[in-house]
């Protein structure tokens, strides 16, 4: 680690705290888009200039991409932050339970179908002994959309836990519902749910999620990605060459590379390294294209992860929010999704705070780990505008089916 890895820790340190302080400012609390967005980012970026992997240089350009993606979200946060204390509404949890418990119990079906599909075809035995089987096998073609909606139960239970508290059995329903998650053999699933929990419940009052909450899941993650590594996702690399980190602590790596390597990747993206595009909007416009190709055949179906970079002796396809808007739309691009994504969210945010119906709380959990993610990668793919659509459908069918009024039971006078 040299003195310029130094100074670039200190700035995003210093962009990190900036973030924190206004969020408590501006929205009273932490669990904001804008700390999730810029909070990411910045740990990220003083992760790698620790430098415990051998990972190339980024250059000055890079950073400021990142710090350019920060500034336009902040600016977006702001514009979508009204000047004066909008009046609460009354919150209207018509038809919410019926979504709870039909998309409990659709998601559950969602994983036992599968589950039962496996253990017939391999037995249980060899199944436990090789859970690494369900990273590729478990989530099969249109039933792994039933599994998907799971995503949603979490939080659609802290909406439920404003409006009247839970019962033993939504517990039971929602414990059911994050099992199928990881099973799912992608451990992205489990976190957007509780992510998508944590961005809901921060909306029901300004002290509903605290740092030290934060901090407990943010520990509770990385616990769950180490014991995911080590029994599910075994095909990976079970040391990095070059790695820095102290040999007993090994089971770190991989999270650190998650954390650290689409930083890197990006470079090559802003230095014009790497391969041209299949389409234009390849990223951006990724739903238009998965659609022509998987569901009309009117192109053919593109690949379902990005290109794989090489970053010193690792590979990584993933460049983050800002990477892969960048090889899509260049650093304006990079400006203008940041700011629209920025006023996008904490309108959504301040609009679920208010109050309303129950389904803007829900959009508000779906988009919002886009932030949480985007020192990732860009999340706004075909699965987000599912959720999204599975919203729209399944809570307006349930918000009709409970306004309608009961049936007359007939007489049975004479």
């Amino acid at each position: 680690m040299t003195w310029v890895d130094v100074a670039w820790i200190v700035v995003f340190a210093s962009l990190l705290a900036g973030c924190f302080i206004l969020s408590l400012r501006l929205y009273r609390g932490v669990a904001t888009p804008l700390f999730f967005f810029a909070g990411g980012y910045c740990v990220s970026v003083i992760l790698y200039h620790l430098r415990l992997f051998e990972y190339p240089d980024v250059s000055l350009t890079t950073h400021l991409i990142v710090m350019l993606s920060i500034a336009a979200f902040l600016l977006g946060a702001l514009l979508g932050t009204p000047g004066r204390k909008t009046p609460h509404r009354h919150s209207d949890p018509g038809g919410l339970n019926l979504f709870f418990y039909a998309t409990a119990v659709i998601a559950i079906i969602g994983w036992i179908i599968p589950l039962l599909v496996i253990l017939g075809r391999y037995g249980t035995g060899h199944l436990l002994a090789n859970l690494w089987i369900l990273q590729y096998e478990f989530q099969m073609q249109f039933l792994g959309y039933l599994n998907l909606v799971g995503i949603l139960v979490f939080p659609a239970s802290q909406i439920k836990r404003k409006h009247g508290g839970l019962i033993w059995i939504d517990v039971v329903l929602v414990l059911l519902s994050l099992v199928g998650l990881v099973l799912a053999g992608n451990k992205s699933y489990l976190v957007y749910s509780l992510f998508g929990g944590v961005l809901v419940r921060s909306t029901n009052s300004a002290d509903a999620v605290k740092v030290r909450h934060l901090v407990y899941l943010g520990v509770g993650v990385l616990l769950f990605f180490v014991i995911y590594n080590q029994f599910v996702d075994v095909l990976g690399i079970p040391q990095y060459p070059g790695s820095r980190i102290p040999a007993p602590l090994s089971f770190l790596e991989r999270p650190y590379h998650y954390f650290t390597g689409a930083l890197p990747a990006m470079e090559q993206i802003v230095h014009g390294e790497m391969p041209p595009r299949p389409v234009p909007g390849f990223v951006i416009f990724q739903p238009f294209w998965k659609v022509c190709g998987d569901l009309f055949g009117l192109i053919e179906p593109f690949p379902k992860v990005l290109p794989e970079v090489v970053i010193g002796p690792y590979a990584f396809n993933v460049y983050s929010f800002a990477g892969e808007v960048c090889w899509d739309l260049g650093p304006a691009g990079v400006a203008l999704l940041s700011l629209l994504l920025g006023w996008a969210l904490t309108s959504l945010q301040r609009r679920a705070c208010e109050g309303g119906h129950w389904m803007g709380s829900m959009f508000y959990a779906v988009f919002g780990y886009g932030a949480v993610i985007a020192f990732f990668l860009y999340y706004y793919r075909f699965n987000t505008y599912f959720l999204a659509g599975y919203v729209v459908a399944a809570g307006m069918l349930s918000t009709w089916a409970s306004s309608r009024p009961p049936r007359p039971t007939p007489s049975t006078s004479g």
